[in-house]
């Protein structure tokens, strides 16, 4: 009879073991996890661009990559109709930031100590102009979304249904 409590003990020992590696994975890519989106001011049009690898180094000079999210907030739709028509064009302005000086690591965190301003910055010298209000930033995997952001794709339905309802 001991034998058989020992089996069942075991044997759901490795279920919860199991279960907890599927429900939360470990992942190389993700440093300390995901972050949280810090609610902040917000605008009126916030622009989710899509998730890229960013590279980090360590303390001890080890490098490894992370998932990064950057929201940009937009002040009008004209500057989020500007802006998704060249956001290739701020993608490899920010991967080669990044390149140049990737990000510091910590103690399992990745220091984000005026990176925003630095991305800000950034965007608005390639637009030409000062039309990014604001950055909000996060890394990891699982990282959940920005409330009311929304990606280019979306906005761009927006921007298709407006003028049909218009005519209606």
């Amino acid at each position: 009879m001991k034998t058989i409590a020992k089996r069942t003990l075991f044997s759901a020992l490795i279920l919860v073991i199991t279960a907890g590696t599927t429900f939360f994975p470990f992942s190389a890519n993700s440093l300390a996890g995901a972050q949280e989106v810090q609610e902040e001011e917000s605008y009126a049009f916030p622009l989710q661009l899509f998730p890229f690898n960013v590279p980090f180094i360590r303390r001890d000079g080890r490098r490894g990559n992370t998932i990064v999210i950057l929201y940009l907030d937009l002040p009008t739709l004209e500057d989020v109709k500007e802006v998704c028509l060249v956001v290739p064009r701020i993608r490899d302005t920010l991967v080669s930031l990044f390149m140049r000086s990737p990000l510091k690591a910590a103690a399992g965190k990745i220091d984000l100590d005026g990176i925003p301003e630095r991305i800000q910055s950034a965007i608005n010298k390639e637009l030409g102009a000062e039309q990014v209000a604001g950055i909000k930033m996060t890394y990891g995997i699982g990282v959940r979304r920005m409330e009311g952001a929304k990606s280019c794709k979306e906005f761009k339905k927006e921007f298709k249904k407006k003028p049909e309802e218009k005519k209606g």
